[in-house]
């Protein structure tokens, strides 16, 4: 049976792994910002942008450039996490199903996403971070250079 600190920890990461979603949503950089540890490791390589490290800033500063397109929505459902917690530090395996839509007059460019991250998190004094995120798509539709700005 799990601890109550167990469960805790549990509902603190799947928590963040919402606001990770309702962030990228929202386009609410602050709140993105804020889930992630100083410094974390990225891995978006399946999209062509190469392993980093990179400090949280930067991470905000990118997802915000590539979200950046004009009357881009987007809708992340998140599910099946599995995670497994060790001490202060964590791994989850957690499906993604996004879509991503940009309207412009009668122009319509869509893409969706099915994908697994391998998600890293740290306990720190403040709670619980985002360490790593690496991102694995298993199918999508669309065309991403008609939604991203990489």
């Amino acid at each position: 049976m799990k601890t109550l600190k167990e469960l805790s920890d549990l509902y603190e990461i799947q928590e963040l792994r919402y606001k990770f979603a309702k962030a990228l949503d929202n386009q609410d950089w602050d709140l993105f910002q804020s889930l992630l540890n100083d410094k974390l490791d990225i891995d978006y390589s399946n999209f062509g942008i190469p392993k980093a490290e990179m400090t949280s800033q930067d991470y905000t500063t990118m997802m915000k450039h590539s979200f950046s397109t004009d009357r881009l929505q987007t809708e992340h459902f998140v599910t099946n996490m599995l995670i497994d917690i060790q001490g202060t530090s964590a791994t989850a395996e957690v499906n993604v199903l996004a879509r991503h839509i940009v309207k412009n007059n009668d122009d319509e460019h869509k893409l969706d996403v099915n994908a697994y991250y391998e998600d890293k998190f740290i306990e720190t004094e403040t709670g619980w971070k985002f360490n790593a995120v690496k991102i694995n798509p298993r199918w999508m539709t669309g065309d991403p250079s008609k939604i991203f700005t990489f």
